[in-house]
């Protein structure tokens, strides 16, 4: 029975000193036509994920697990954390039609050391692809888009093009992974968010019992500069990523940059540009937060964030 809906979780387990000792991606895949159903959830070791080429202090975390798909697979991408430091982006891929078949040891594929493979300068939170309902897709291709890592002011974005991915399902060594690195508009990382003054900002404190704090206390994380999800539709990439922004005389707030990227079939060599690029900002002294962009198969795009700011507790917007 083909699966409704699969979401992921991070798992780990401490020893007796608050020490992580190992870790487990968990991937839930419906049992039947509905996603408010029974799941079958399996678990993916990410305890050496990694490989410790770094610095060799795994037991690791695959932390910030991001979901992706095409007619052959599902992709999970994480962020490869270990005791000290970094140890690199990871990409997983099982077959889809293995796991619609709720079979009990689906294999995994698994490509490590992303960075080193293909000379990417960091690769940090590589974001896989959804295409909408009616969308085919391309055949045979799954793309990932990323923000570049570096805290600077970056003029540049990563698109990953994962090919002839009917091998999941045969020979998963005929799988082949390409990279463009794209100028693109000029995006910073996101400063800390003010929201308005009242009860909402101070609601947990005043739960736990708490005096409120500073009011540098009430802000809200804008996030880091990591892509946010990606939707391929009609030949293009479509996806958004929060920064700072600014103009003359007004001060540093939060917006969110947008990007459409048209890519063609990587099997004659990955092409990629940005065929339209942009930024949203939010009313007079508001910040947009964590934006996400949605797309219909006939490339009407809907962008979703969080407005917040001196006039506006934390609310959905779009």
């Amino acid at each position: 029975m083909p699966s409704a809906a699969d979401f992921t979780a991070v798992g780990y387990f401490f020893d007796a000193k608050g020490n992580i000792t190992s870790s487990q991606l968990l991937i839930a895949v419906s049992t039947t036509g509905i996603p408010t159903g029974s799941f079958v959830v399996y678990s993916l070791d990410t305890t050496n994920d990694g490989s410790d080429f770094l610095t060799g202090d795994c037991p690791c975390l695959g932390d910030q697990p991001l979901l992706g798909a095409d007619a052959s697979g599902l992709y999970l991408s994480t962020n490869a954390f270990g005791q000290q430091s970094f140890e690199g982006a990871q990409l997983y891929m099982l077959s889809k039609s293995v796991l619609a078949r709720l079979a009990a040891s689906p294999p995994i594929v698994h490509i490590d050391h992303l960075s080193a493979a293909l000379g990417m300068e960091f690769a940090f939170s590589v974001q896989p692809s959804f295409s909408p309902p009616t969308d085919p897709g391309e055949a045979g291709t799954e793309y990932f888009v990323q923000a570049m890592g570096a805290l600077r002011l970056e003029q540049n974005i990563a698109v990953w093009a994962l090919g002839n991915t009917a091998a999941i399902d045969t020979d998963p060594s005929q799988l082949t992974l390409q990279l463009a690195v794209l100028p693109s508009q000029v995006y910073a990382v996101p400063v800390s968010a003010s929201q308005k003054v009242g009860s909402t900002p101070l609601a947990e404190r005043a739960a736990r019992g708490e005096a409120p704090g500073p009011a540098n206390e009430q802000n809200l994380d804008g996030n880091d500069q990591r892509m946010q999800q990606v939707m391929f539709a009609g030949g293009k990439l479509w996806t958004s990523v929060g920064t700072a922004l600014t103009k003359p005389g007004s001060p540093v707030l939060d917006g969110a940059a947008w990007f459409v990227i048209d890519v063609k079939n990587p099997s004659t060599g990955l092409q990629a540009a940005i065929s339209s690029q942009g930024y949203v900002a939010g009313p007079q002294h508001s910040h947009l937060l964590y934006p996400a962009v949605g797309v219909t198969a006939s490339g009407h795009a809907t962008m979703v964030f969080t407005l917040a700011g001196e006039d506006f507790f934390p609310s959905a917007a779009y």
